[in-house]
């Protein structure tokens, strides 16, 4: 199982999946911004969010915050820590 059939949180009734994932790439996404960030976490962000676009094609920042979680971030992989929402919308591929 790839990290994103694991990282399904929630099916909703309009094809929209939920991921918990680290303030890093909540920042990237919602801004574009990767200023604030080390070469390879960038790149770690970069593809993690190209990989969700890829899959289910419109991912938008909700931004809901969940506090801090155990599990690594379910876009980018990295280490436990405070996670916040994100919504995917449509088909997965």
């Amino acid at each position: 199982m790839n990290a994103i059939d694991a990282a399904i949180v929630a099916k909703g009734p309009d094809d929209a999946y939920e991921f918990e994932v680290c303030g890093s790439c909540l920042i990237a996404l919602a801004n574009d911004d990767y200023s604030s960030m080390e070469t390879e976490e960038a790149d770690a962000v970069a593809t993690g969010l190209n990989r969700l676009h890829a899959e289910y094609g419109m991912v938008v920042p909700d931004g809901a915050e969940y506090g801090f979680c155990s599990n690594r971030c379910e876009c980018c992989d990295g280490l436990p820590g405070d996670r916040f929402r994100i919504i995917c919308t449509g088909a997965k591929s």
